[in-house]
Formats: C-alpha cells, structure tokens, sequence
C-alpha cells in the first residue's frame, strides 16, 4: 500500500468525517441537509470556510466559536478524526482485495463508503443523544443487500442473510432476557438493527466477532466511567461506538481478531 494512497484516504476522510459530523447534527436538530450553510448552533452566525478546515480550525480556535466564544463540542474533531481512520480502513481493504475486477473493486468501495458512513453518523448521534436516526439504518440495510446480491461482498447471498439474522436476533434475545429478569431493556433498537447490517456485510462469522469486541470494549469502558463519575449502574451507556471501531478494526484486522477469538 503506497504512502501516497494511504494519505489520500485519510485526507478525503477527514473531509468525510466533517461532512458527516454536519449530517448527524442536523438529523438530530432536523434541519435541512441541503442548501444550509454551517452556522454556530449557539449564536447562528454563518461559519466561514477558514474556520470549517478538519481538526485544524477547531485546534486553532481552541474549540470556541470565533464569534461568541461558546465552547465546540470536541465530537466535531473526534468524528472528523474517526471519518479519517475509516478511509484508511477502506483504502487497506480495497488494497488487500485479491484479483478484483475494476467493477468488483468499486462496487465494495461504494458499499464499504455507505456502511462506513452510517456508522460514523450513528456515532455521533448515539453519543449525543443515544439514538439512530432511521433512514441511517435503511441506508446501510439497503447498501449491504444490493452488494450481497451483486457479489461485491466477501460473503455470499445466503451468509450475508445469515449474519444479518444472527446481528439482530442475538441482541433481541440479550435485550429480552434483561427485561425478563431486570425489567429493564438493556439494548435499543438501533443497536439490534446495526448488528444486523454488520452481519449483512460481513455474514455469521463477522457478526459474532465484531459483537465479541464491541461487547468487551463496552463492558470495560462502561466501568470506567462508571467508576469515575460515580453514577448508578442503571445509567445508558452508548453501544454504537464501540460497534463502529471493532467494525473499523474487523477491516483492518480481519484474520488476527479470528485467530485471537477463536483462540478464546
């Protein structure tokens, strides 16, 4: 894989990550997608395009807006660094595909780019409000099924349907043995619905190890924070982003995350 490629890629994600970083605010404050300028959430002054560069303009503004000087959400940059991290992924693993066609090779470029995407934007709003917009979940559902069927997949058909089964009905289960015991849910929809397209994309064998991680990710995570802010064990704890970075990593490290699960 050439420096300059890998450059590119972490580049074009950075842009990437801040597009959706605006994608994910406005799905939640439900304003247009397109035709809006950026503007401060705060004092609604129009952001000029100096203050818009990735990761650059919120360290040069130390986080404040330049106008009133209210305080930046650091999930502005940690997405915009997120949006970067996934284009090196995408670009290793189209890199690692063995003897695809320029059709193959651009078909799972565009579903692994929409997968991607809708994950960064469950991101943010999962830790800005801990939930999933519903077209972000269509979107990717749909993208995996028209890869699956056109074969740009490294599954088939029938283990991308598999996968999406095992996602879903794995956390449905969790999620109702929780309230049958604990009379609380202890997973949301969103969650489930996410697991599914993961299993979609990746089959029974991805899904079951992208869950493996995310879950001790969250686990270990969860009792941090919860140990250093003292709040109650009953308190929400957000799951999509600790999906996203094992399925980050599942690009990366597909064979070494197999190996190292098997081996537990």
């Amino acid at each position: 894989m050439e420096i300059e490629t890998l450059l590119l890629f972490a580049c074009g994600g950075l842009l990437w990550g801040s597009f959706l970083n605006m994608c994910g605010y406005r799905l939640l404050s439900g304003d247009s997608l397109l035709g809006l300028r950026s503007c401060c959430p705060h004092c609604k002054k129009t952001i000029a395009p100096y203050d818009l560069i990735p990761v650059v303009s919120y360290a040069v503004l130390r986080g404040r807006c330049r106008n009133c000087t209210h305080s930046i959400s650091v999930l502005y940059p940690a997405i915009e660094l997120l949006g970067a991290v996934a284009g090196v992924a995408l670009c290793y693993d189209l890199t690692m595909m063995p003897a695809a066609s320029m059709t193959e090779l651009v078909g799972r470029g565009v579903a692994y780019s929409i997968v991607l995407s809708g994950f960064i934007i469950a991101t943010r709003t999962d830790l800005e409000a801990l939930v999933v917009p519903r077209i972000v979940i269509w979107g990717m559902g749909l993208a995996g099924s028209i890869a699956a069927v056109a074969g740009v997949l490294p599954v088939t058909v029938l283990a991308s349907c598999i996968g999406g089964i095992v996602g879903y009905g794995s956390l449905w289960l969790l999620n109702a043995l929780s309230v049958r015991f604990t009379g609380r849910e202890g997973i949301g929809e969103g969650d489930m619905e996410l697991l599914a397209v993961v299993g979609t994309f990746w089959g029974p064998i991805g899904v079951w190890a992208v869950a493996f991680m995310s879950s001790i990710l969250g686990v270990a995570c969860a009792l941090i924070y919860l140990a250093l802010t003292g709040q109650s064990r009953y308190t929400r704890i957000p799951f999509i982003p600790f999906m996203t970075a094992s399925s980050i990593a599942y690009l990366f490290l597909q064979q070494e995350m197999l190996c190292w699960l098997w081996a537990v």
